[in-house]
């Protein structure tokens, strides 16, 4: 088992180390800017419903809040 772990820990620690010295030096140039990055949407999805989608997670946790305390009881 201890010769699994360092045969491992060489492996990982060699490929590391090959992604570094393999990996691109200089970030490309910019270029244009106006074109580079698209102007966001005008209206989002989340915007319409985003009271139901906080509605959703409160319940949503206070169920797994609710389970978990009755898994707890159940234990004891």
């Amino acid at each position: 088992m201890k010769i699994t772990k360092t045969v491992l820990l060489a492996f990982l620690i060699t490929l590391i180390n090959v992604s570094s010295v393999l990996a691109d030096g200089t970030p490309p140039s910019p270029g244009n800017r106006a074109s580079a990055i698209p102007p966001p949407p005008a209206d989002g999805p989340i915007d319409e419903y985003l009271i139901v989608l906080l509605i959703c997670g409160f319940s949503f946790g206070i169920h797994t809040i609710y389970r978990y305390n009755l898994n707890k009881k159940a234990s004891i």
